[in-house]
Formats: structure tokens, sequence, C-alpha cells
């Protein structure tokens, strides 16, 4: 760790000249033979024997699934100290091992359980689809009505508003005579009116 640390100061250098002096001062003071700068140090290169890339993809798949959690955790209000159950679909091997590897991590850092399935979820059932695996969370009943209601509310006005713009791009009457920009934004809205009604339906249905 203070190998990393100690390369990584010398990468930013040049974009943080002071911070990375004072920093690299303290880390090295016992360090033998070291320059009497950071300046003075060479810069560090590319070396091939330190490259891994199946510890860059399983750090990259840990990262998507704990965002993936914690965004969710946010769009349902649910607070970080709430412990989760969920299911995570995945779709590589490598998701599969990283999930059952790193149960404990995903514990502390995303406060969640995980059982993992290889394949991709069921058509409707997944909360988030990530790069390579599906996820869907369990949550507290309470909390699972209350999200519920709220989404069923907002359901109603999109597609109030999708059945709407369909009328309109319906009328070639209307297409003929709207500017086209007018067109295209009604049409543009009606592409997100459908997407956002998509993800609502997607999560009601993991809630039932």
């Amino acid at each position: 760790m203070l190998a990393a640390m100690e390369r990584a100061l010398r990468l930013l250098q040049p974009l943080m000249p002071f911070i990375t002096e004072e920093l690299w001062q303290r880390l090295t003071i016992n360090s033998k033979n070291r320059a009497k700068s950071i300046a003075l140090t060479e810069y560090p290169e590319y070396r091939p024997e330190f490259d891994d890339q199946e510890a860059e993809q399983q750090v990259a798949a840990l990262q998507g699934i704990v965002t993936a959690v914690r965004n969710l955790r946010a769009e349902m209000n649910v607070a970080p100290k709430t412990e989760l159950q969920g299911t995570l679909h995945a779709r590589t091997e490598e998701v599969v091992r990283v999930v059952r590897e790193q149960a404990d991590v995903l514990l502390r850092l995303a406060n969640v359980k995980l059982d993992v399935e290889v394949g991709a979820a069921p058509r409707g059932r997944a909360m988030h689809h990530g790069a390579g695996f599906d996820l869907m969370l369990q949550l507290p009943a309470g909390e699972a009505n209350v999200l519920r209601e709220r989404l069923s509310k907002q359901l109603q006005p999109l597609e109030k508003a999708r059945d709407s713009s369909k009328r309109q791009l319906a009328s070639d009457e209307f297409v003929s005579k709207a500017p086209t920009h007018v067109v295209d934004s009604i049409r543009k809205k009606l592409g997100d009116y459908e997407s956002q009604i998509e993800r609502i339906r997607a999560t009601l249905d993991s809630l039932s």
C-alpha cells in the first residue's frame, strides 16, 4: 500500500506539486537514500509485470454491484443501515466468483447479502441491469408497501402523458401541420415516458 501510494504521489506531482511534496516527504521520511524532493525522483512508468487484467475486472465487477445496490437504496429511500437481501443473476462466471468470494466485502460496503444465480433474471423481474448482472433486492414489507404506493402514483401521470403523445403522433393532420422540431420533441418525450414507465413497472413487478 505504501509503495502504491508513493507511486501515486509521483504521478500526481506535476499537477499538484505542493500537496504531493508535503505528503511524499512524510511518507518517505524513513526511506534510505531518498531524493531531497519528489520533483527529483523518477516519474513512474508502465511495467507489464504489474498488469493484472483479471484483478481489474473483478474489482470493476465488485464496484458495479456496490454502486447498483447503493443507487437502488437511494431511489427507494432505504437507509444504509438497513441490511438487505437480494438475488444477483450473473451472466458471467467472473461475476459469480466475485459475489461468492467477496460476500463479506459486499456486506461491509453495501450492507447486502446476495444469493447468486447464473443467467439473466426473468423478464420484468430485475430492479437493476448492470454490466454482466441483473439485481433484485428484497425490501422489508413496510418499506415495500410505501414504495409500491409511491411508484403507482408516479405511473398514472406518466401513462396519461404517454397516451397524449401517442394520440398527437397518430394524427396525420397534426404531424403534417406541426413544425418538424415540435414533432421530434413529442417523439423524444414519448420515448422518455415509455422508458420511465418500463422501469417503474419492472420495479413494481419485483415487489409483487
